[in-house]
């Protein structure tokens, strides 16, 4: 929901990015198909969006998968972490998508009880496991795609870069997103 000058700021820069990846073929948009998002089988940026009407969106989140890492022998490898690997967590969100989620099926859900992933695995069925709970047909999730061959950004980079833009001119961050 854009409120002030500053989420306007907020919003021109990302859909600069937007548009910039888009002219690539490296934007996707997902919404919920028959229960579940499908997920592209690549590495980069989701940000997720919770549709408040026709017009207006609320920032959700901001996340990031797939990194370059050194390996003990000192060779560089891209992890290609995938966006379906997101669909999997259940801390800091997690996608409700088992029959054991009963009433919260085909929600996202944020804020969990449990500070400790591991306490918190153990009760992630439960109806109070989080905080916040929005049902997938409220949600947008635009993917921006990076692989390790991208020129300009790496997955971390863009996920900072958009972080620290909203930060900077929000004075916050997004509602599930813990640090930047």
């Amino acid at each position: 929901m854009i409120k002030n000058r500053n989420e306007i700021q907020f919003i021109e820069y990302y859909n600069k990015l937007k548009s910039e990846f888009d002219s690539n073929s490296n934007f996707i948009i997902l919404t919920q198909n028959e229960g579940t998002f499908h997920w592209p089988d690549s590495s980069g940026v989701y940000v997720i969006w919770e549709n408040l009407n026709e017009i207006e969106k609320k920032l959700i989140y901001i996340g990031m998968t797939g990194k370059f890492q050194k390996k003990s022998n000192g060779e560089l490898v891209f992890n290609k972490s995938s966006f379906k690997s997101r669909a999997n967590r259940w801390t800091p969100y997690r996608f409700c998508e088992h029959e054991k989620d009963g009433s919260m099926l085909h929600h996202f859900r944020f804020g969990p009880k449990e500070s400790k992933t591991s306490l918190q695995a153990q009760i992630k069925y439960d109806s109070d496991a989080y905080q916040i709970s929005i049902p997938y047909d409220k949600l947008e999730i635009h993917c921006f795609s990076i692989d390790e061959n991208d020129s300009k950004y790496s997955p971390v980079l863009l996920e900072s870069l958009l972080l620290t833009k909203y930060l900077k001119t929000t004075g916050q961050l997004p509602l599930a997103n813990n640090s930047l």
